[in-house]
């Protein structure tokens, strides 16, 4: 379930996680099949980072 961390709080949910961000991506490759090296999952990796407002080393 997903709510709102001001709602959450107020009634005192136990928080186990946040969701920060994220990002979807078409690379258009192939109807059922991603790119083979990998770019359309890495971009979308990178994307949602971003979003996140989070590094990779984090």
């Amino acid at each position: 379930i997903m709510e709102s961390l001001e709602h959450a709080t107020k009634r005192g949910a136990n928080i186990i996680a946040e969701y920060l961000g994220g990002s979807i991506t078409c690379d258009a490759y192939h109807m059922t099949d991603p790119r083979s090296d990998g770019l359309g999952v890495s971009s979308c990796i990178i994307k949602s980072l971003e979003d996140a407002g989070v590094s990779p080393e984090e």
